[in-house]
């Protein structure tokens, strides 16, 4: 049974805030349906990160008769589980597919656009590669994706690579000090206070997370031509998490994706200062108003 809760970080506006059962865990899911919406966005966010940052995403596109749907991924802001573990990478998907289907049957919404960042960017591409077939079942007709995690800009020293690949098969509950809190990743002093101090954002790197995320990298090199429904990537110039020229390079193999910088933001580029600016090209392109 899905009970309906009420955390108090999400100020957008008729958000309703769900649990998901998953065997003895759980999903945190919020939505907002306008009425008389016909289309809605299911975003994923990033490592460390979850739902409740994105307020104005919510606000901007509910004010415009769209759906927009969020869940924070396992070990993650309100959803159970050891912070930032993942034992399988594909249990992401999984955990996309069934949440997904809550907010179908919860908002009666039958097309949607997934939107994912960082993390659940690459999410969101490998959905797109290997759940197909899935994902018109799912209702998804396009996809976006926001500084994609295709490669790592930040150092990585062999011996830490190494060091991560041993805790991942011998402890993979080990988590090692990540930063995060040396560099800025989005140019908004609010919304990089707010990380700094948000309780619900960690400042580790898990073992098991970091070696599966970098399996599903490496898998999906050179997989770009089998996407088959429109793709629009957003990449920050600035990012200081992962590699631009990744994103460039994937999406330049990929015929149905369409490909933009901002070239002065940061990694976080949907709480950046000028933010709305990325809502409206990404608004102007869902609703085919290609810039």
């Amino acid at each position: 049974m899905i009970g309906s809760i009420d955390p108090p970080y999400l100020f957008a506006k008729n958000a309703r805030h769900y649990r998901v059962p998953l065997g003895n865990t759980h999903l945190h899911l919020a939505g907002v349906t306008p009425s008389g919406a016909e289309h809605g966005f299911f975003l994923l966010p990033g490592y460390t990160d979850h739902l409740g940052r994105y307020t104005d995403f919510f606000n901007y596109f509910a004010d415009r008769k769209q759906a927009v749907w969020a869940m924070d991924p396992r070990g993650h802001g309100l959803s159970s589980g050891r912070r930032g573990y993942v034992h399988r990478f594909s249990d992401y998907l999984g955990d996309l597919q069934q949440a997904l289907c809550t907010a179908r049957e919860r908002s009666g919404i039958k097309r949607w656009t997934l939107v994912g960042h960082s993390t659940g960017g690459l999410t969101v591409l490998s959905a797109l590669v290997r759940r197909q077939a899935a994902l018109k079942t799912w209702g998804v007709e396009q996809a976006v994706v926001t500084s994609p995690l295709l490669a790592i800009r930040l150092p990585v020293t062999p011996a830490k690579r190494r060091l991560g690949q041993v805790a991942s098969a011998l402890l993979p509950w080990l988590s090692l000090p990540g930063g995060g809190t040396d560099y800025a990743n989005s140019h908004d002093p609010d919304q990089e206070a707010r990380r700094r101090t948000d309780p619900l954002i960690f400042k580790w790197v898990n073992a098991r997370w970091f070696t599966e995320v970098q399996g599903e990298m490496d898998a999906l090199k050179g997989r770009s031509p089998e996407v088959n429904i429109p793709l629009l990537a957003l990449q920050a110039g600035a990012d200081r998490v992962v590699e631009p020229s990744a994103t460039e390079a994937w999406m330049a193999n990929c015929p149905s994706a369409d490909y933009h910088v901002f070239a002065d933001m940061y990694h976080e580029i949907l709480l950046e200062t000028e933010r709305e600016q990325v809502f409206q090209h990404l608004a102007d392109w869902v609703l085919g108003v290609r810039p």
